[in-house]
């Protein structure tokens, strides 16, 4: 059964039905087939578009008031067809992001990079020197490691271990003035932390220890 527009706006898009007025002047049957955005669209048109018999009526008015008007019908079969071959509205979807570790609190920029604290032990002509590393890399991942540089009137050896036995890795975050740190080995510590300048470098005070800026 071929459906025609009356009153579109009124009847159609108010209470969801048109009625057949003038049979056969314009099959409304696929609008039973849009969905709601599909029909927003095809409202715009008919309310907005100015018919082209040159009555400069939109085609909505045309419809309901000039019904010898050839266009006006045309005009909205055209404008159905082409919002059906269009297809459904797509939901625009968020770009996709990779997965990330979950860890709570932010990571704060003023830890990137590598930090370094030296100490040294003397007992009598024999000295060690003992360095400390700790890094905090954009990903948050922390890395933690040591080594030792002997040295005195006795001996001259260099202890620094390139393998990774010896370095302990876990996952950063900061909340606050305080740095939490999941260790994989030793579980999960925090720390008050403090990152400023001292002659002319960056200094990091990781709870009563004291590191230095090695590099970013």
């Amino acid at each position: 059964m071929k459906l025609i527009f009356r009153n579109l706006l009124c009847v159609f898009f108010l209470v969801g039905s048109v009625s057949s007025i003038h049979a056969g002047r314009v099959d409304t049957s696929p609008i039973k087939q849009m969905n709601t955005q599909q029909k927003l669209k095809l409202k715009n048109y008919l309310l907005t578009q100015r018919c082209t018999c040159g009555c400069n009526l939109t085609v909505s008015v045309c419809l309901r008031t000039h019904k010898t008007c050839d266009h006006s019908p045309k005009m909205a079969t055209s404008a159905m067809q082409a919002i059906l071959a269009s297809g459904p509205a797509q939901t625009r979807q968020p770009p996709f992001q990779p997965k990330q570790a979950r860890v709570a609190g932010n990571l704060n920029p003023a830890l990137f990079g590598v930090w370094r604290r030296r100490t040294m032990q003397s007992s009598g002509s024999l000295h060690l020197n003992n360095t400390k590393k700790i890094s905090f890399s954009r990903n948050g991942v922390a890395a933690y490691g040591s080594g030792a540089h002997l040295g005195g009137s006795h001996a001259s050896v260099s202890v620094l271990s390139k393998s990774n036995s010896g370095v302990e890795y876990g996952r950063w975050t900061t909340n606050g003035n305080t740095l939490h740190i999941n260790w994989q080995r030793s579980g999960k510590v925090a720390w008050a932390y403090k990152v400023f300048r001292h002659n002319g470098s960056y200094a990091l005070k990781l709870g009563s220890l004291y590191y230095k800026l090695v590099r970013r």
